[in-house]
């Protein structure tokens, strides 16, 4: 199980964090039309509801046979993974000096050479975030792997979804049942009337002493041996 999550984890990342950093390169240029529109599709998967996202993949690998196939289970962990190396890269090439490509490009360094020696060592911490989040993302899912994969395709998310549903103790259950019948039980007793006090009858209130009696029962013992009667 944990192999198999590793391995998902692993090729899940590794597609999310190629074409998350190519659509950010892209998205990050200004002549690119509708880009917002574009970027809004990218990140649909962190906004749109995963439940709805899962049945979604399922009825699409349906047609085209992925399901119940680990590529089909990369493919979708990827588009999970994607949107968030999309906003990593995106943010890191906010501060990214355009020129300096330019400036590669004048010195002979062909497209290939001025992105693997100045463009990636600058946007290197955001690739690297991206990736994190992507495997985290990837390492998490169980969701989609519920729709999407063969009940032999096991992941350590979905082993223990299972572990919850089949495996759970009954005693759990039965010492929760307790407790809440116990709660019940006391707040009955907080909110029953005082004892001696019957329906339409308040209980009898003691009747306030004499000033002398109230100052004698405001002080401590201890003091009142000190005073005499005349004191007070």
């Amino acid at each position: 199980v944990t192999k198999h999550s590793i391995i998902i984890g692993f090729f899940s990342t590794l597609v999310a964090t190629v074409l998350g950093t190519l659509a950010a390169l892209g998205l990050s240029r200004p002549e690119m039309p509708f880009r917002r529109a574009v970027m809004a599709v990218l990140i649909s998967p962190m906004i749109v509801p995963i439940i709805i996202t899962a049945t979604g993949l399922f009825f699409f690998y349906s047609k085209t046979g992925l399901a119940n196939s680990y590529p089909g289970i990369i493919l979708a962990h990827a588009t999970l993974g994607i949107p968030f190396v999309i906003i990593t890269v995106t943010a890191t090439l906010v501060g990214f000096d355009s020129s300096l490509s330019r400036a590669a490009a004048s010195l002979g360094a062909n497209p290939r050479t001025t992105f693997f020696k100045v463009v990636m060592p600058l946007i290197l911490p955001g690739v690297i975030s991206g990736a994190l989040f992507a495997f985290v993302t990837s390492f998490d899912e169980v969701v989609v792997v519920l729709f999407v994969a063969d009940h032999s395709q096991q992941t350590i998310p979905r082993q223990m979804w299972n572990g919850i549903r089949e495996q759970i103790s009954p005693a759990i259950l039965a010492v929760a049942t307790i407790d809440h019948l116990d709660r019940i039980a006391d707040h009955g007793r907080a909110a029953a009337p005082p004892f001696g006090a019957v329906a339409g009858r308040q209980p009898a209130l003691r009747r306030p002493g004499t000033m002398q009696e109230q100052k004698r029962g405001a002080l401590p013992p201890s003091l009142l041996r000190k005073f005499t009667p005349r004191d007070i």
